[in-house]
């Protein structure tokens, strides 16, 4: 399932790894519906980039480039 979450989500991902609040909502009506639950969780108990923007932040300040 995991695979399959990864899958439908990576189309949907930035340049910097995270994913669009619509695409976010997109993927966890999708979990919620193949896991047969009726509650869709809120978007930030699924999805955490906070760490993601901190090092990107710290990489842009610093002018890396790949």
């Amino acid at each position: 399932m995991a695979a399959r979450i990864y899958d439908s989500a990576r189309p949907a991902m930035s340049l910097d790894g995270t994913v669009g609040e619509e695409s976010q909502k997109r993927v966890v009506q999708d979990v919620v519906r193949l896991m047969g639950q009726k509650e869709v969780p809120p978007l930030d108990r699924v999805f955490n980039f906070s760490l993601v923007r901190k090092i990107g932040a710290e990489l842009e300040a610093a002018r890396w480039k790949p």
